[in-house]
């Protein structure tokens, strides 16, 4: 039978996508400091914190005082703006008056299978090969042909659709109808992990109508008696984190600007929808070379709420989630949180990452001296000091903005959108081309959601 397993090869250690860009010391910009940073200081509930010089600090970190001015005063107006300060404005959200709890998605709906080995006609040799028959539903026919990568509960396969029997009995295959195939075990569900296959299900049938072209649809699910066969389709760019890796591990504006769009505009859906990600990451997002589109995907740690999932929408904590890189402080300290921020800030370090080549920080937490500076609103300085100076002054307005330690600070979607870097020229990606002087041929960007 088909089966042909192939590994993918593991990511430098200064520039991997799974937060641990920071382990050559030898490149750290912190090996250059020689003073201690100070300790982050939390500002009081109204949002402002009164220093020994009668300064304030307001809820994004800028020193003001009575007069507007900064802490040494007011600045001429022809001075230029502070580099920390998004020249693009974000208004605090009110919050709701008491956090609100998720409610469940309906249960996941499959259909019944059997796995059969049949006999398949691929490039006119026979072959004997592995699949999934559908007994219900659409009635199709899976051929599993080699493994894609290991899974939490299982593994995903390729497959292809088979076409109708000749009249010796056998299926042709159709390269032109690939299909990704999840398969769980069932004796692995109800375990410890955070992350559930069947909300997974749930959460995509869920979103299945209307859909959006950046968020994972379903083809269909299915079971036997020892797993479930969760059909989706199948994006042959893979990982983004794959493709970023062969992109050199930085892309220009206009490649991450293409990519960035295609996120907003999933991720706008399902906060729309009332759905927060919670695991929103680099190695969470696929890409299809053949529509040139990016995709969100693994929905099995998202929360459902009765509302659309905005920036003024307090959740009571429901613990430590999601990869640490890319892990909001509150989501971190397993605090309440606002719905569409922690996701947000995800992005933020997706952004950051597609840009720089490294994440902004390790760990979202004091005892980070990156994640510190951020606490003090000197994001702009720790580029400065990472020798980050090839980037335009629109996108680091927009990486302040997404990377604000205060959730109540943070950019929401709708300035997101409406951001100058958002509406710059983008290029279409091209998958192992872009990079180098290389890739990107331009053309016209996505839908802006």
């Amino acid at each position: 039978m088909m089966d042909i397993d192939e590994e993918q090869p593991p990511l430098p250690a200064e520039a991997t996508c799974e937060g641990d860009h920071s382990r050559n010391k030898e490149a750290s910009w912190m090996s250059t400091r020689r003073r201690p940073f100070p300790p982050y200081s939390k500002g009081r509930e109204d949002g402002e914190e009164e220093d020994a010089g009668g300064t304030s600090t307001d809820r994004r970190g800028r020193g003001k005082t009575e007069n507007g001015g900064g802490r040494d005063g007011p600045r001429p107006p022809s001075a230029p703006p502070d580099p920390n300060t998004p020249r693009f404005p974000s208004s605090i959200p009110t919050p709701s008056p008491e956090p609100i709890d998720p409610t469940p998605l309906p249960p996941p709906r499959t259909e019944e299978c059997v796995k059969r080995t049949l006999e398949v006609v691929s490039q006119g040799r026979l072959h004997a090969v592995e699949c999934l028959v559908s007994l219900a539903g659409t009635q199709a026919v899976y051929a599993l042909i080699r493994t894609l990568r290991p899974a939490i509960y299982g593994k995903v396969k390729l497959g292809m659709t088979l076409e109708a029997r000749d009249a010796d009995g056998s299926y042709h295959m159709s390269t032109e109808r690939p299909v990704a195939v999840k398969i769980v075990r069932k004796e692995k569900l109800g375990g410890r992990s955070q992350e559930d296959p069947l909300k997974e299900i749930s959460a995509m049938q869920y979103l299945g109508s209307p859909g959006n072209p950046h968020v994972m649809g379903l083809v269909e699910v299915l079971e036997d008696e020892e797993h479930v066969y969760i059909v989706l389709p199948f994006c042959d760019g893979g990982e983004v984190c794959q493709w970023f890796e062969r992109s050199r591990y930085m892309l220009r504006e206009e490649v991450a600007r293409g990519f960035f769009l295609q996120i907003l505009s999933g991720l706008t859906y399902l906060h729309a929808r009332g759905v927060v990600h919670r695991d929103m990451s680099l190695e969470n997002l696929l890409y299809d070379q053949r529509t040139k589109r990016c995709v969100i995907i693994d929905l099995g740690m998202c929360l459902h709420l009765p509302v659309p999932a905005t920036s003024d929408v307090l959740v009571r904590k429901q613990g430590y989630c999601g990869k640490l890189t890319y892990m909001s402080h509150e989501i971190y300290q397993n605090q309440d949180f606002y719905a569409a921020a922690v996701d947000i800030w995800a992005l933020g370090v997706i952004l950051f990452i597609m840009l720089t080549g490294i994440p902004p920080v390790e760990t979202p937490a004091e005892i980070d001296p990156r994640f510190r500076m951020l606490a003090e609103g000197r994001l702009s300085e720790l580029m400065d000091l990472w020798r980050v100076d090839f980037l335009s002054p629109e996108a680091r307005d927009l990486l302040v903005g997404l990377l604000q330690v205060d959730p109540r600070a943070r950019l929401t979607l709708e300035e997101i959108r409406e951001h100058p870097w958002v509406g710059g020229p983008v290029a279409v990606a091209l998958a192992g081309r872009e990079g180098g002087g290389e890739g990107g041929e331009e053309g016209e960007g996505p839908s802006r959601g």
